[in-house]
């Protein structure tokens, strides 16, 4: 077990309630060690402008600096832009736009990468998509930019205290769904959440398996998908250590009666998965979990609520529940990622979060 393990956090889109959730989270967060990654300036700007925890005031560091002592730490990757301010003040357009999502993808990459070098916990901040897309084209998500960065299978995972939810798919149009579920895909999700499931104590995991159709398709009268998945599913649980259960059909998977038999459930696509975890997190404590990285990455479960920008009034839960379940601790393996099956990552969440 870890004590006070580093924390970098990439500070997403400027235009956002990113620092605004940051310092309401910071208020009851001293006892670790936390480092911004991103521009100082805009930091400061925006703590001025909102007056929240006035106290705060981050001590400036190299990228090369690693903190002994628990504290607020800053990494300016924009110390020599002195105009850095002015795009903020101007009106919305598309060069403003682009310069949102240049900031965003310096800290997250910077961040990123001091996170795997020092085998640290990676927190990133809601991101446009569209301003990153300005800058990276095929830029789909911060979960998806991470996979293909340290090229390594992943898997996200939606969390609130009683419900874990794992998606087979992520960012992509819902015609492109039924083409992108195979019997390959399954396997890999599965063996990925049921790494993560273990990782925090279950030992033995039952996993629900949403179907891709309504009512499983009812015996092919909607589509004949869900005949596919029950026999894939059959023959994973045959081949693999894992106890998957399904397809089921979703409007019965998450029902409190039948979903509180689960440890997790593994969903066909974003919004059948995340549409149920999030209406059922009180506080909006959830968070998102990329699974698969040789480093814990956590992030809220929204995005960066533009239209609340510099007006005080945004709920900082979801932030805050990610850095209780950081400050858990993690359990070290001293095993390579390249070395385990189905990638488990160096750092295991000892306890990420309760277990369902």
């Amino acid at each position: 077990m870890m004590n006070s393990p580093i924390m970098y956090i990439s500070c997403g889109d400027p235009l956002s309630v990113n620092f605004e959730i940051l310092f309401k989270t910071l208020k009851n967060h001293s006892e670790k060690k936390i480092i911004i990654v991103g521009s100082f300036k805009l930091w400061e700007d925006q703590h001025q402008k909102l007056g929240v925890n006035p106290q705060l005031s981050p001590a400036l560091i190299s990228e090369d600096f690693i903190p002994k002592d628990t504290g607020v730490y800053f990494i300016d990757l924009f110390s020599g832009e002195s105009s850095i301010l002015q795009f903020i003040h101007e009106p919305l357009s598309p060069n403003t736009q682009k310069r949102c999502g240049e900031i965003a993808m310096i800290s997250l990459e910077k961040a990123a990468e001091l996170s795997y070098k020092n085998q640290a916990s990676l927190v990133t901040l809601p991101v446009n998509k569209y301003h990153c897309s300005l800058v990276q084209e095929d830029f789909k998500g911060q979960t998806d930019w991470l996979a293909e960065r340290f090229d390594q299978k992943t898997i996200m995972i939606l969390k609130n205290p009683e419900l874990t939810v794992a998606l087979c798919t992520n960012h992509i149009s819902i015609r492109e769904v039924p083409s992108a579920i195979k019997k390959e895909t399954i396997r890999s999700k599965a063996m990925l959440l049921n790494s993560y499931l273990k990782s925090i104590g279950i030992l033995h995991p039952k996993i629900g398996v949403c179907g891709l159709n309504p009512h499983c398709g009812d015996q092919g009268v909607i589509g004949d998908e869900d005949h596919d998945i029950q026999s894939w599913i059959h023959e994973i649980n045959l081949a693999e250590d894992i106890q998957l259960l399904g397809p089921i059909a979703a409007d019965t998977l998450f029902q409190r009666s039948f979903r509180e038999k689960l440890d997790g459930v593994l969903a066909m696509y974003h919004d059948q998965g995340l549409i149920p975890v999030k209406a059922l997190s009180e506080e909006k404590r959830c968070v998102n979990i990329t699974w698969g990285l040789d480093f814990l990455r956590i992030s809220p479960d929204h995005g960066p609520a533009a239209d609340l920008y510099l007006k005080g009034v945004a709920h900082s839960g979801s932030l805050e529940y990610a850095f209780e379940n950081i400050s858990q601790g993690f359990q070290s393996t001293s095993q390579n990622i390249h070395q385990q099956s189905e990638n488990t990552p160096r750092h295991l969440a000892s306890s990420v979060m309760e277990n369902s």
